[in-house]
């Protein structure tokens, strides 16, 4: 007898995916990226100040919450008040600021009558930018000193030149002291009688 030979299977072809499973498939994604995004911008709520009933307490568990330092004031308005302020007055020196320690000057001879007439500016600084002047017109006016702001020409351009004075000569020498200590580095200029 010959041996029955089974009807083949027929194999059934794969073909494009329902469209329906395609819109179940996006709006799963859609719903995961929604939840995602409230979770990740969800602000987490305050501790609440009272413990929970059911949960023991623990002395460990208690937390103090740091009061906020409070902000001081600022501490300098002079960038406010400098504009204000004549050039010609002297500026007295900020009452909270310690004076700064005496400065050994070495004896200098017995001025002689030429000396006492002498007149000196000095150049503390020669800018650019007026905000650079007035800037450094600020630091002379915190060590004590009153300067003016002299506008020039050089080379084509408007330089700004902050200067102390006149003073007389014993003064230009304590002043240039002074404001060696505190890093700034003056220029000094003889001016008439």
């Amino acid at each position: 007898m010959a041996a029955r030979r089974k009807p083949a299977v027929k194999r059934r072809e794969s073909g494009p995916v329902p469209l329906g499973i395609w819109l179940v498939l996006g709006l799963l994604v859609a719903l995961l990226a929604a939840v995602l995004v409230v979770l990740l911008t969800r602000t987490p709520a305050p501790p609440s100040s009272e413990p929970a009933a059911s949960a023991p307490r623990d002395v460990r568990e208690v937390r103090k919450e740091a009061e906020p330092e409070p902000v001081p004031p600022p501490r300098f308005e002079f960038y406010r008040l400098l504009p204000d302020q004549p050039s010609d007055l002297p500026v007295p020196p900020p009452a909270a600021q310690p004076a700064p320690p005496p400065v050994a000057v070495p004896e200098s001879p017995t001025p002689s009558p030429a000396d006492s007439t002498e007149r000196f500016l000095l150049q503390v600084g020669s800018f650019r930018a007026r905000e650079d002047a007035e800037r450094r017109r600020a630091e002379v006016a915190l060590l004590g000193y009153a300067s003016s702001i002299a506008s020039a020409e050089v080379n084509g351009a408007t330089v700004y030149r902050v200067q102390i004075g006149p003073l007389a000569a014993g003064e230009a020498r304590e002043a240039e002291s002074r404001l060696k200590q505190a890093s700034i580095e003056p220029l000094r200029r003889r001016v008439g009688p």
